[in-house]
């Protein structure tokens, strides 16, 4: 987890053998993902890691007794019983979450936040499908100066909720934070993809445009505002018409650039010259009083001939 955290390599040494090496490697091997292959795309994002698709082990009838004396402990302030219970339950099944998250919540009363976050973080990576969790543990984790862990806690979360617009934002800023460019930028994508409000999409599609344009990806920035302009027609500027017909031409997709000109896409755009309402100008040959598709299309071919 947290590079940066005091003491040995091991951010789990300071647990002080309350954790054996068998669970230990269990827990390692559930958070190997997050580590040097965290995520790339909007579609990774999409994607649970594996075995993170259940919700940990389900506790015996037995051990659901003693976690339940447990709980009982912990809110009666008997923190020291509580530990021991829950210690016990860890012992006899340690791939089950309730004891780690109970331990996480008696940590935390005991005033020991690191050791809180630490076991809490074992219990969501046993049971992945909380996202308020995941992002709960993303603000401790910040809030204790380890960017790299809140990072994984909310690619977790994301995987857990992908719906969320919400947690992609929270994401594409830890990105942004932590210098990942190339993450940042694919979350950001993807979170254009599920905002459901005109203005705040395009707005953000504008800024992603120019970072793709500054990084010579001409074509994922036509892609990202084609795909904005086609979803929210109404909230289109002038400046944004002018910016895809110049991402066109650039890549001489001369057709989608007249066809975006004309308004030929009546399910799109509305039946009228787009040029002309946006920027002020109307293409129309000699004598002509109409420019319809046909003699679009004729012309274009003419062109390119």
């Amino acid at each position: 987890m947290a590079e940066g955290t005091s003491g040995a390599a091991d951010p789990f040494s300071s647990l002080l053998g309350d954790i054996t090496e068998e669970q230990w490697e269990a827990y390692k091997a559930l958070k190997k993902n997050d580590d040097s292959d965290s995520l790339d795309s909007s579609s990774e994002e999409d994607e649970a890691p594996p075995g993170a698709t259940g919700g940990g082990t389900r506790l015996p009838r037995d051990l659901q007794g003693l976690m339940g004396e447990a709980n009982l402990c912990f809110a009666r302030g008997r923190h020291d019983d509580a530990v021991k219970m829950c210690m016990e339950v860890v012992r006899l099944a340690p791939r089950a979450p309730e004891p780690f998250q109970t331990l996480g919540m008696v940590y935390e009363a005991k005033g020991e936040p690191q050791r809180a976050l630490q076991f809490a973080l074992i219990g969501a990576y046993l049971s992945p499908q909380d996202a308020e969790e995941w992002s709960r543990l993303g603000q401790l984790s910040l809030e204790q100066g380890d960017l790299k862990q809140a990072t994984a806690c909310y690619v977790q979360a994301v995987r857990a909720e992908p719906s969320n617009a919400e947690l992609r934002f929270e994401l594409c800023s830890l990105y942004e934070q932590a210098g990942e460019k190339k993450r940042a930028l694919a979350c950001c994508t993807a979170l254009v993809q599920q905002m459901g409000q005109g203005a705040p999409c395009l707005q953000l599609s504008r800024e992603l445009v120019k970072v793709h344009h500054q990084r010579g990806n001409l074509s994922a920035a036509r892609q990202v505002l084609l795909n904005a302009v086609l979803k929210f027609p109404a909230h289109v500027s002038s400046e944004d018409i002018n910016m895809l017909l110049e991402l066109q031409l650039t890549d001489k997709m001369y057709p989608a650039a007249l066809m975006l000109l004309s308004g030929w896409d009546r399910h799109v755009v509305p039946p009228v010259q787009v040029l002309h309402s946006h920027c002020g100008v109307k293409l129309l040959p000699e004598g002509s009083q109409e420019l319809s598709e046909e003699m679009l299309i004729d012309k274009l071919s003419a062109f390119e001939r």
